[in-house]
């Protein structure tokens, strides 16, 4: 990036850009469409310029409903708080790890 952008909407375009042209790798025809989703919702979210703080609400209020549920899905709709514990567990290592990979390839590009 040689200009980064300037503000948090210019910032939501650039991620859902950026994470078109560099899909992750899903399992599933769904995760595909739900990755599609999230790109929607940033671009959607710039275009409104929606406050970032309020985007962080909307989807920690989405996620455990959603988290929940698959794991109920796996369970004959009983909520199996281990389960949960520890998919929670592992989407708090996931966003740590990736924050960290970030982190190193922007530390790298201000060191060239």
């Amino acid at each position: 990036m040689s200009v980064p952008p300037n503000n948090p909407s210019e910032w939501l375009l650039f991620i859902a850009a950026t994470a078109e042209k560099h899909p992750l790798d899903m399992i599933t025809p769904a995760g595909k469409r739900l990755q599609d989703a999230l790109v929607e919702f940033f671009r959607s979210a710039a275009l409104d310029q929606s406050d970032v703080l309020d985007l962080h609400a909307d989807l920690l209020t989405l996620l455990p409903r959603f988290h929940n549920g698959l794991v109920q899905a796996n369970h004959r709709g009983t909520v199996c708080r281990r389960c949960a514990a520890r998919y929670a567990a592992m989407l708090f290592d996931e966003i740590i790890q990736d924050a960290s990979e970030l982190s190193a390839r922007q530390t790298a590009e201000r060191k060239h």
